[in-house]
């Protein structure tokens, strides 16, 4: 009987240590998921400030030299300012929600798993020694 708590007492310690690293995992993922993003978004929107500026500068220099072209200057040459930022800002939401749920689900499934096994084994034993007094009954 003392080699079988101390086997419940290892596997609940696996249990738990388990779901700590999960949990802690999750939480790095979603900071750096988080750290990702601001830094995604800052970078958007300085290229896009820049890129916007550096095209006007063109743009002003190509119409005073150069006039053969002008259906060309009408097609848009960059994304309005804002929607990459937007784009990129949900997607990375988008993912880091499907990882959540998805980490969240496996969590919950090892929990499970290991619950209903936990019972399992606690139900056979509680069986085993019942058949075993009744055994022992039969035997004295």
């Amino acid at each position: 009987m003392y080699k079988i708590k101390g086997k419940k007492v290892v596997v609940v310690v696996v249990v738990v240590v388990v779901v700590v690293v999960d949990v802690v995992a999750v939480e790095i993922a979603v900071v750096l998921t988080i750290q990702i993003v601001l830094r995604t978004t800052i970078f958007a929107a300085r290229h896009e400030r820049l890129e916007i500026g550096d095209l006007s500068a063109t743009r002003l220099a190509r119409d005073q030299l150069d006039t053969r072209h002008q259906e060309s200057r009408t097609l848009p040459r960059y994304c309005p300012s804002g929607r990459v930022t937007v784009v990129v800002v949900v997607v990375v939401v988008v993912v880091v929600v499907v990882v959540v749920v998805v980490v969240v689900v496996v969590v919950v499934v090892v929990v499970v798993v290991v619950v209903v096994l936990l019972l399992s084994f606690l139900v056979l034993l509680l069986f085993s020694t019942f058949f075993l007094n009744c055994v022992k009954q039969q035997l004295l």
